[in-house]
């Protein structure tokens, strides 16, 4: 499975990640409405289930603003998925500071 969540508080993201329409965008139309068709609640999808057994870690391929990432799953074929990070692309760094 591919599981996201904030780093900062292990919640679910807030926008969608995964692109679960199909289309190569993430956007609103990847909601998923946990409400009625009355009361519409829309949650962005935190997890989504690997076809072909587990999954290795994504290699990830910047694509405007989302990533294509491709990975090998234990049943022996290459898994693609379109994802859109919060934030903005680019390296992380900190330092340690001994006291």
């Amino acid at each position: 499975d591919n599981i996201t969540l904030m780093i900062g508080t292990g919640a679910r993201p807030d926008a969608s990640v995964f692109d679960l329409t199909g289309d190569a965008l993430v956007n609103a139309a990847d909601l998923v409405n946990v409400g009625t068709t009355a009361n519409p609640i829309n949650v962005a999808v935190s997890s989504r289930r690997v076809a072909g057994g587990s999954a290795q870690p994504p290699t990830l391929v910047a694509k405007g603003t989302q990533f294509v990432g491709f990975q090998n799953t234990t049943g022996g074929q290459l898994e693609k998925l379109d994802i859109k990070l919060p934030g903005q692309p680019g390296r992380v760094s900190w330092r340690e500071i001994l006291y």
